[in-house]
């Protein structure tokens, strides 16, 4: 009998019950499944198809993804990657899970984070530990505030697409 790797899942509250595949580190609410059974269950990975065995449920907010709808901010930038032809679940992710940290638009395969936001939401000493974290983990972070993203849209793009192709290059 071959043993499955296990996981834990994490309540976040509502209708969030997240857990990671323990193979490719993809996060999945299995709120649904929880409802019809309790730990253990077997849950399979969307993306690299491995079963992996949910054997505990906690309490711990940190490794929730954030509820919250897109910003103007974020629409406008995935406006910009779907411009530049860039396909969600394709070439990049939402809300992509690093460390401790979310990144708004990942390129996961190229380890590009896009993080358009306005200086609300991205504190610079949270920013500051933000990118060091992705930094030594070998990611490369975009930063775009409200009036790149709103007043010079072709630099931002073209930034993008420079950043992607000198991955695409070095894989």
């Amino acid at each position: 009998m071959v043993e499955m790797m296990k996981s834990i899942a994490y309540i976040g509250g509502g209708t969030n019950l997240w857990t990671k595949c323990p193979k490719c580190m993809r996060y999945y609410n299995i709120f649904n499944l929880y409802l019809k059974q309790k730990p253990p269950f077997i849950v399979t990975c969307q993306d690299c198809e491995l079963n992996f065995v949910v054997d505990e449920v906690r309490f711990e907010r940190e490794v929730v993804p954030p509820s919250k709808k897109d910003t103007d901010l974020e629409k406008r930038t995935e406006q910009y990657l779907n411009e530049l032809c860039f396909k969600e679940h394709e070439d990049y992710e939402k809300q992509y899970n690093v460390s401790r940290y979310w990144i708004d638009f990942a390129f996961v395969n190229e380890k590009v984070a896009i993080e358009p936001g306005a200086d609300y939401w991205h504190a610079k000493e949270r920013d500051a530990g933000k990118e060091n974290a992705l930094n030594e983990r070998g990611w490369k972070v975009l930063w775009f505030n409200e009036d790149d993203i709103n007043q010079d849209e072709d630099r931002v793009k073209r930034m993008i697409q420079e950043a992607i192709a000198k991955e695409r290059g070095r894989n």
